[in-house]
């Protein structure tokens, strides 16, 4: 499957903030990061020559990789998170014991 350079530059964006909010998880300190790294895409969705929009999104996806948190941060539900399946359902047989 191809990815537009919509859908590429969208991912690319999301990561990047992903990524971000395991440096910090601070509310307030992020949401000054993430204008940062708003600013950024802006500044770059003003690029007409497509050399130059190919190298900045590769610049983009090195930056990210060179900035990838060594252990991400999970949410406490999800999957692998501190709190996922801490209360998990009964099994079935037990719920519709048959005797």
């Amino acid at each position: 499957m191809t990815l537009t350079h919509r859908q590429t530059v969208t991912r690319l964006y999301r990561h990047s903030l992903k990524h971000m909010l395991s440096w910090i998880v601070q509310r307030e300190l992020f949401n000054v990061e993430a204008q940062g790294i708003r600013d950024a895409f802006r500044a770059g969705a003003q690029e007409t020559d497509p050399k130059k929009i190919k190298q900045l999104v590769a610049d983009g996806h090195r930056l990210l990789a060179s900035k990838s948190h060594p252990d991400l941060y999970i949410l406490p539900a999800a999957i692998g998170g501190s709190k996922y399946m801490r209360n998990p359902a009964p099994f079935h047989d037990v719920v519709h014991h048959h005797q």
